[in-house]
């Protein structure tokens, strides 16, 4: 059904621009994880998921070697951010797929806050409501445990399980619902976008800083 309905959703997006809680009003099935894996490779012919997660992988050991040799105040916060793995070697692919992608979005210029927002000892419901006049954001909360996300100020996917999934979903989202990317998180998107599932590789031109990253990785 929701293929064959698929027209019509683009139509009314980019003819309408609707808010994100009326699209969710009218279409909720979009608004779970399988449906925008479909929805994603509807509009791009890519499977999201297990593209972005083999690209992430595929990479990481590069791009924590560039990570680590990281100078200055970016260097000092990516190597924070590196103790995670330096002090449990043994960590599970989850947790370093998720401190790959937050010392990414330091190493790119921009800031982990911007994306992610670290809430303890608080119930998901109540940091939902603290997020209610963010755009886009990805909220974790610990005891209880839950990562989820927030668009146009309303939680939009719960139960995400770990920060990279929610990342993969949250790009997913950005081309179910033709959202443009945050402008603070522009490069970071970028990367997710041209390196994690290719797509538009060339055009429009890409970024100097990403050129620079993709060339490194390269090397």
């Amino acid at each position: 059904m929701m293929s064959k309905t698929y027209s019509w959703r683009r139509q009314e997006l980019v003819a309408k621009s609707p808010q994100v809680e009326d699209f969710k009003e009218r279409w909720p099935a979009l608004f779970q994880p399988f449906q925008i894996n479909e929805e994603f490779q509807r509009c791009t012919t890519v499977p999201l998921e297990s593209t972005f997660m083999f690209q992430l992988d595929r990479y990481t050991p590069k791009l924590l070697e560039l990570f680590n040799a990281k100078g200055g105040a970016v260097g000092q916060r990516i190597k924070a951010l590196l103790k995670a793995l330096i002090q449990d070697p043994c960590a599970t692919v989850c947790k370093t797929r998720e401190v790959t992608l937050r010392c990414l979005i330091e190493y790119m210029g921009e800031r982990g806050e911007e994306l992610i927002s670290e809430h303890e000892g608080e119930p998901e419901v109540e940091v939902q409501q603290r997020l209610v006049m963010h755009s886009m954001k990805l909220y974790v909360a610990h005891e209880p445990d839950a990562v989820g996300i927030i668009i146009e100020g309303m939680p939009v996917l719960a139960d995400m399980g770990n920060v990279a999934r929610a990342c993969c979903l949250l790009l997913g989202l950005t081309y179910a619902l033709n959202l443009q990317y945050p402008a603070k998180l522009a490069k970071t998107f970028e990367v997710f976008q041209r390196l994690f599932v290719g797509l538009d590789t060339l055009q429009p031109k890409p970024s100097s800083r990403y050129i620079s990253l993709k060339n490194k990785l390269l090397a």
